[in-house]
């Protein structure tokens, strides 16, 4: 900023103007110190003599391992199946779309060829044509829906079954080892 003009009195002097002073930075809030101990593990429950009998039962430990095998390759063919019915339906979704594209341009042409292109008979032929589309489009949505249902259903029964083989597997331990014992 400019200093302000002065009277001429004759005398020169040597006057520069001078900045304002620079505020001051407020101070910065300082951090809050980080605690240097972490929060203690839960203590882990001491096994139990079942859990410890479980744990060295070989059949029942193979048992378990052959259900996990099953659920995680029952899990991976799910998702792959699923993938394919999604894969399915938008290849033909795509498909059904590019066919209602070229069907209307068609029967735009036509119309337009024969003169009656802004005519009553077109709007009713297109607004049929859109209600046959929608439909067909709708029952490739359901048929979707449908199939991803059923692949839930059976999945949902899968696991269900493989949980009671499980616990029949686990009952089946716990009668070897009260046998073993004498109970």
């Amino acid at each position: 900023m400019p200093a302000p003009p002065t009277k001429n009195t004759g005398t020169v002097t040597n006057a520069t103007p001078t900045a304002p002073p620079k505020p001051k930075p407020a101070p910065k809030p300082k951090p809050k110190p980080k605690s240097k101990s972490k929060p203690k593990p839960k203590p882990k429950k001491p096994k139990s003599a079942l859990e410890k009998w479980l744990a060295g039962d070989t059949t029942y430990q193979q048992q378990l391992a052959d259900f996990n095998r099953s659920k995680s390759d029952y899990e991976a063919n799910y998702k792959r199946q699923s993938g394919i019915v999604s894969r399915d339906y938008s290849e033909s979704q795509r498909s059904l779309n590019r066919q209602g594209t070229q069907d209307r341009m068609d029967q735009q042409n036509d119309y337009a060829g024969r003169g009656i292109l802004r005519s009553g008979v077109f709007a009713k032929a297109l607004g049929d044509y859109n209600t046959d589309f929608n439909a067909r489009m709708k029952a490739l949505t359901t048929g979707k829906t449908d199939k991803l249902g059923d692949l839930g259903g059976q999945r949902t029964n899968f696991l269900r079954q493989l949980t009671q083989e499980m616990t029949a597997a686990k009952q089946d331990a716990i009668r070897r080892r009260a046998a073993k014992l004498g109970i």
